[in-house]
């Protein structure tokens, strides 16, 4: 099962009396890649999506692991924001762009009738839950670039995104910051927020530049990662059903190892699960 407490799915497994395994939820997204190309003992895995528990008690969706099944290292992460609202977010996907604005010290617009107090609420941390997930950056980008502001389903920003960014052949080249923090790479949204925010260029334009950057990045940290020729470079979780975000990977010469046989969304969390338990009991999948 998912690692996260809060899934009914966790509370139905413990009633029924049966060993329980408990998967953090981006290794699963990881090893679901890994277990269709067993070839390979080596991967950076892209794992991205909307948002998952990660080990540290934060939100994660924007990691770059490395590793295999059952020995994934987290190496490289989105610059965290704090998620005003929580779970909310998830549909008012505005949350996510004043959780972005107000992380990089900027004004929000008044997007809600208590603005005020939720941003009290946020400087306290006070049901804020920070993340690192590329699916709310994708979220608040689809609400600064004017295309809505709350969703009915999830995943329709980013879908809002990709598909006016799919209309524009170009945009412009938005810088890319990399820092270390720790022993970890993070990636800086914050000197894209002007870019994002900048009416005299089209808005398909700016959804473009936020695809080129992010695939851009990762050109970069593989510099700055400097891995053995033999690391596979693999991408799995919800935001690689992107095709546009494919197309710019590969665009950039990237030989990205995809799901294949599996969904790339959270419908291939078992298979994952099942191959990170498998591993992690010391036994081998057939």
């Amino acid at each position: 099962i998912d690692a996260h407490p809060g899934y009914q799915s966790r509370q139905w497994a413990f009633r029924q009396d049966k060993l329980v395994a408990e998967i953090w939820h981006h290794h699963a997204h990881a090893s679901a890649l890994a277990a269709e190309f067993p070839e390979v003992s080596d991967w950076l895995t892209l794992s991205w999506d909307g948002v998952g528990l990660g080990p540290d008690g934060s939100l994660w969706g924007g990691e770059f692991l490395r590793g295999a099944p059952g020995r994934w290292q987290r190496v490289a992460r989105l610059r965290p924001f704090r998620l005003p609202g929580g779970e909310a977010a998830s549909r008012e996907i505005w949350r996510s762009a004043a959780g972005l604005l107000w992380e990089a010290g900027l004004s929000v617009p008044a997007w809600h009738p208590q603005i005020h107090l939720l941003h009290q609420a946020w400087q306290k941390g006070s049901n804020s839950p920070p993340s690192s997930a590329i699916g709310r950056l994708f979220d608040a980008s689809a609400v600064l670039l004017g295309l809505c502001h709350q969703t009915s389903f999830e995943g329709e920003g980013p879908m809002r995104l990709q598909a006016i960014a799919q209309t524009a052949r170009q945009g412009p080249h938005w810088p890319i910051v990399w820092e270390r923090q720790s022993d970890l790479w993070q990636l800086d949204w914050q000197p894209w927020l002007a870019g994002l925010q900048d009416k005299q260029i089209a808005p398909a334009q700016r959804a473009w530049a936020l695809h080129d950057a992010l695939a851009r990045a990762v050109i970069t940290l593989l510099e700055k990662l400097a891995l053995p020729a033999s690391t596979a470079l693999g991408a799995s979780g919800g935001v690689f059903q992107n095709s546009l975000l494919i197309e710019r990977l590969h665009a950039r010469g990237l030989n990205l190892k995809l799901p294949r046989r599996h969904p790339a969304n959270d419908g291939g969390l078992a298979l994952g699960q099942l191959v990170e338990t498998a591993l992690k009991a010391d036994q081998h999948p057939t």
